[in-house]
Order: C-alpha cells, then structure tokens, then sequence
C-alpha cells in the first residue's frame, strides 16, 4: 500500500514568495508596492511567537513596500487618532510595571509587533488584495489536507489530532483570514473560488467565522452588491463538500470541525460568555497586557489592557471608516472585520491587525483605492446582467457601456470611477 507523505508546507510558501519576487523584478515601484505589503500580511500570519524569523520577513516586506509607495497621512484627525491609540499602547508598557499587571515584558512585545502597521495606513492601497490569492489558495489547501489527515483510530474510534488551522496557529484566526479572502473575491472575477474557501472554512471548526461571512455574504446580495446566484452556489457548494466528507469519513461533520450543528448552537451561549469576560474593570489608565481567557472582544480588550482612550478611539475610528463610502468593496471587507472584532481579538492583534490599518486607509482616502478591484466589481455585474437578458453589451455609440452600473456601484466613488 502506498504511504503519501505530507505536504512539505515550508516549501509551498517559499514558492510563492519566489513568485513574488520574480514579479516584482519586472514592475514600477508604485506596482510593486502591494506585493511587499501582501508579503507583510501572510508573514505575520504565520508568526508563533516573538522569535518568529516571520517577523524580521514580514517587517522588511512592510518597509519596503512603504518606501515603493506613495505615503500619505490622509485625513489629518484619523492620522492623529491612530498616532494616539499607538501612544495609549506604548504607556502600558510602563504602566503595566506601575500600576497594572506586571506584565510589561508581554506588553511590550506586543506593541512592537503591531506599530509597523501604521505604515500600511500611511501607504494603503488595494492592489494588496490580489497579491493574496495565491496565500488564500495554499491557506485552504492546507486545511483540506491536515482536516483529511490529522485524524487515528483509538480502540474502534477516529479520533481528531488538533484543528486544521492551514498557514495560522489558531482555528479561529484561520477561518478569519478565509472569511476576508471570501468577501474580497466574491466582487471580482476570481469568484469561482469562493466555495473553495468556505467549505475550508467548514474544516476550521469556527463557528463565528462562518456566521460573520454568511451573513455579510446575504447582506451583500440583499445590497445588490453580489448576486442571489452567487449565494446559491456557494451553499450547494457548501453541502455538497459535507456530504462528499460524510462519504469518505465515517463521522462526517466531526471531520469537518463540527461533531453537529445542533451541538455547535447549544454551546453557543456558554462560548459567547466565556469570550465576554473580564478580569476587572476597565480603567481610563492603560495597564498592560491581560493574560485571561475571556477579552476575546477588541473594544473590550483594549478598554482593559490600554484604557477607555484607546478604546473610544479605536471606535471612533471604525465609525468614521464605515460611514464613509458605503458598500464599496472596502466597506464590506471592513464590515467583515469589524464582526469578526465582536468575539475574536486576533483582528487588531499582529496577525490580522494589519488589514484594519489597510482598510481604514482605504476609506478615508479613496484616492489609494486601485481602479482595477473596482473594474473587476464592474465585469462582475456586467456578466450578471448578460445573464439576465440585459443588452448592455450593445450600448448606444454615443453612451458609454456601464457608465450607469460605475455610478451606482462606485456610490461615493465618483471622483475615483473618473480618474
């Protein structure tokens, strides 16, 4: 009987940085910009921990691309609230030793990891997000494989060896890093790859990463901004990869990272609570990080770890970001990660914290938001309204062929669709 030996991952990434720089190579500065910030993201999803060589990778990645681009502070509050909410961060180191936990070690390792991603604010552009794919593909990949393999028989019984967490450490951190891959490609071309994703996604075992991307999914479409199509396909898709597993696995939703879906709904209420808890009351001084199982909530964390500041900003930030521009791409990928926020701390952490900086860049500057990802949205409607019987591919030679369908999606974009 033949042995298939696992997939060397190491290997797999090193092939897709190649791919990178290979590209890179032949681009203008300005291009090549988004690449090295996507080499910044995917490098800090793989950190383990602070002596992690993913960091000196992914911070070089990060500086380069900054010095590529075209940096700008943007709205001048926004600037300054975020320069603020790095401060508040920073006066927990010492005040983790004067008056808060002690922790200051942690604390300050943890600042450091995540101040460079201001420089993704400073530079943000779209065009990070298909530099992604590939990631998002050898990320999905990987789960399939350790979901199908990380499983043994003991005394008649398949048991699970850990969750499949695919380039992550974490289930939940990987399902999120899926759930933004999702909302990205489902307005581009690249929609195909949808259910792909989200049957990984089933693997993961997150069940709050499948409610936050299911639900922006039926907003999206209930918007107008996707299809009802779109989300048919993605559900068949969806059962049918369970059932596929239920055939080649005698515990078929186990397998898939749920022993069953009403098992998943009892525990629900317990769970939230767990992830809601604190180990005192937040305090307007920042006192260093927390070491507790609950705080799983990002307003609430930092409420605790960083002081009420630094959470009102961190809101008052957000709030600003997801009233401007509504519906664009950026919106709903924002939205994404703001739910995702709810329950789950690892969005402002280093491993995810870097796409909040991006997209609140994105907002409030929509001059950095790349006409291309805006086409791709655009082709995307076009061939929905083909399907429908729509004549637009037969436009008046006197009108353009979606100035309408630029207009309506664009929204608040008009200054960018005209550029």
């Amino acid at each position: 009987m033949l042995a298939i030996a696992p997939p060397r991952w190491p290997y797999l990434l090193r092939a897709f940085y190649a791919q990178i720089c290979f590209r890179v190579l032949s681009m203008e500065a300005q291009t090549a910009a988004p690449a090295f910030f996507a080499i910044f993201l995917v490098s800090s999803l793989l950190v383990r921990n602070f002596a992690s060589g993913w960091i000196f990778i992914g911070w070089s990645g990060l500086f380069i691309g900054f010095m590529l681009s075209s940096p700008s502070c943007g709205n001048r509050r926004v600037f300054w609230g975020l320069i603020g909410l790095l401060l508040s961060h920073a006066l927990a180191i010492p005040g983790s030793i004067i008056w808060g936990s002690g922790n200051w070690e942690l604390t300050a390792g943890v600042v450091m990891w995540m101040a460079p991603a201001v420089l993704l604010y400073a530079g943000a552009n779209a065009r990070v997000f298909p530099w992604l794919t590939p990631a998002l593909l050898v990320h999905a990949a990987l789960i399939f494989w350790q979901g199908m393999t990380n499983w043994g028989m003991v005394g008649g019984f398949m048991v699970q060896y850990g969750n499949p967490t695919g380039l992550a450490n974490n289930r939940n951190l990987a399902a999120g890093f899926l759930s933004i891959g999702i909302i990205y490609l489902v307005t581009t071309r690249a929609r195909p790859l949808v259910p792909i994703l989200l049957i990984a996604m089933l693997f993961t075992g997150s069940r709050w990463g499948l409610m936050v991307t299911c639900g922006v999914l039926v907003a999206m479409a209930i918007a107008g901004s996707i299809s009802w199509k779109m989300i048919a396909a993605a559900v068949l898709s969806a059962v049918l990869g369970v059932v596929v597993i239920g055939v080649l696995f005698p515990d078929g939703y186990k397998v898939a990272g749920f022993d069953g879906f009403a098992n998943a709904a009892s525990t629900a209420n317990a769970d939230i609570g767990a992830r809601l808890a604190i180990p005192h009351l937040p305090s307007i001084l920042p006192s260093g990080v927390a070491e507790h199982p609950g705080l799983h909530n990002v307003p609430l964390r930092m409420s605790v770890e960083s002081g009420l500041i630094a959470a009102a900003m961190w809101i008052g930030i957000t709030v600003w970001a997801l009233v401007r521009r509504p519906l664009s791409p950026t919106w709903w990928l924002l939205l994404t990660l703001v739910l995702l926020s709810m329950l789950d701390y690892y969005t402002w952490m280093g491993h995810l914290g870097g796409f909040w900086w991006l997209l609140v860049g994105l907002q409030h500057r929509p001059e950095k938001v790349d006409q291309g990802v805006h086409n791709m949205v655009n082709d995307h409607h076009r061939a929905q309204d083909t399907e429908d019987g729509d004549k637009q591919d037969q436009p008046e030679p006197d009108q353009g062929p979606s100035e309408p369908r630029e207009l309506v999606l664009a929204g608040s974009h008009r200054a960018d669709s005209s550029t």
